[in-house]
């Protein structure tokens, strides 16, 4: 029984931070030195065109989200990212160890997108607008929407009208300051309250259809959506397919590259250690011989044993004990699950995830042998929630690249029934964990309790070593094993 979720293996080393390449990074200072770099776009948008004409020498990788972009940058799998400046300011507020280059690529208009026989709407909204700019609403919406700061958003209270023909706004959520999920899992953002007001201002409700930016212009023409409203410029070619209101916003297309070594905001990094002079792990082959912890019972643990035949493996039966283990120097390496790097390097800046994994593979759940009752009810429940995009809902609430808190879905459990035993090792982040009210959640948690739902069973979670759930299993202690 497979999980739609990988999980990838890969060691962190001592190093002084995410930025800290060694002294032979190849830092890009101007778009010039771009030309023969691999440079990420997110699939659809402007900046995919551009870089292509812009840089023909160089290797333009697409990916269908801005942040899949970034996390390839700081793992060294492109070298610089386009895209537009609002996104490009947040990302760089939220991580010191990117830039943006000063030199814009291009300038181009941000406006509503409309469907091009939807003329009186085009006229509605276009009006809106003009009233919006005229008395000062827009000026203020971009003052607080596009801060270079990182304290809270002011957000405005908008009264939606509750009757009247709704309008369906197309967004693809995932351009903060733009357009965004909050933490109370609504749209928010400039494009979010210029939506919620141009309702306002036509005395309609706003309905949001959330997607990928390349689904907008073709969910605009079936009819899905009324309109878009989600940072889309206006483009001579995009043209050709929709209408476009009157520019509400000023947009560019920058790029975003690496820091040099050691720089944090114009500083220098607080550590004093030299990755160039230390004797540091910088690659899987430099791992022979060192020493490196790993969780027990787990396959990092037999990969290692594997791989590094002559290194001292260290043994540890929480997660958390191996990462503290590698920031306080009594190891050289720990053996981690790649989702979790994100959350480690934030936690703990003197630690990088090595480019270089160590094997990847699919995560599943175990039944007891001979259960095939229980099982084949688990795969189906699987099925379903996988055929209804619930698991890649789940992945992309759970395995996020920012520090914004978890958005943790509200599930009726069932009160009556068999109780489903779960048996978990709640020390791993995202997948499993005791969050600050003593509660297991996170990325598994939440799968099991809609699998509980699905076979309409209590569940209750039994939290222990990893090395014990197996012996757990099989003895009839708990019925199921949900621990990546």
């Amino acid at each position: 029984m497979k999980h739609t979720v990988k999980l990838v293996l890969c060691c962190l080393a001592i190093l002084a931070s995410m930025a800290g390449c060694g002294k032979s990074e190849s830092v890009i200072n101007t778009l010039d030195e771009a030309q023969d770099k691999k440079i990420g776009v997110m699939t659809g948008a402007i900046g995919e065109p551009l870089a292509k004409a812009r840089f023909p020498q160089a290797e333009v990788k697409s990916f269908d989200d801005i942040m899949d972009g970034v996390a390839a940058m700081k793992s060294g799998q492109v070298d610089a990212i386009v895209t537009a400046f609002p996104t490009a300011l947040n990302i760089t507020k939220k991580n010191p160890d990117l830039r943006m280059l000063s030199e814009p690529l291009d300038n181009e208009d941000t406006a509503v997108a409309i469907r091009k026989e939807d003329e009186k709407l085009l006229a509605e909204v276009n009006r809106a607008i003009a009233e919006l700019d005229k008395d000062g609403t827009l000026a203020a919406m971009k003052q607080r929407w596009l801060k270079t700061d990182s304290t809270p958003y002011e957000e405005v209270n908008i009264p939606a009208p509750t009757k009247g023909e709704v309008l369906r706004v197309g967004v693809s959520a995932t351009r903060e300051p733009l357009t965004f999920i909050d933490q109370n899992g609504k749209v928010a953002g400039l494009d979010g309250e210029l939506a919620l007001r141009i309702g306002a201002k036509l005395g309609r409700p706003i309905e949001f259809a959330d997607m990928k930016f390349m689904a907008l212009i073709p969910a605009l023409q079936s009819g899905k959506v009324d309109m878009i409203i989600s940072g889309m410029n206006a483009t001579a070619e995009r043209k050709k397919s929709v209408n476009f209101s009157t520019p509400y916003f000023a947009n560019s297309q920058v790029m975003l590259v690496k820091k040099a070594s050691g720089a944090q905001d114009g500083r220098a990094a607080a550590s004093s250690w030299d990755p160039a002079a230390a004797d540091a792990v910088k690659t899987l082959q430099q791992i022979e011989g060192k020493k490196i912890g790993v969780m027990t019972g787990t396959t990092g643990e037999m990969a290692a044993l594997a791989q590094f035949p002559k290194a001292e493996i260290k043994r540890f039966d929480d997660a958390t004990d191996v990462v503290t283990a590698a920031k306080g120097g009594q190891i050289d390496a720990a053996v981690v699950s790649f989702s979790s790097t994100v959350l480690i390097s934030k936690a703990h800046p003197g630690l990088q995830a090595l480019p270089d994994r160590l094997f990847s593979e699919n995560i599943a759940m175990a039944v007891r042998k001979g259960d095939e009752v229980l099982l084949n009810d688990v795969n189906k429940a699987i099925s379903e929630l996988k055929a209804d995009g619930t698991l890649a809902a789940m992945s992309k609430r759970w395995f996020k690249q920012d520090s914004s808190p978890y958005e943790e879905a509200k599930i009726a459990m069932p009160k009556d029934g068999t109780v489903l035993k779960i048996g978990v090792t709640a020390a791993l982040e995202p997948f499993v964990f005791v969050d600050g009210n003593g509660r297991i959640t996170g990325h598994d948690s939440e799968l099991a309790q809609r699998i509980g739902v699905k076979l309409k069973r209590p569940v209750e979670f039994s939290n222990m070593k990893f090395a014990a759930l197996i012996p757990a299993l099989q003895s009839g202690k708990i019925d199921i094993i949900i621990s990546s």
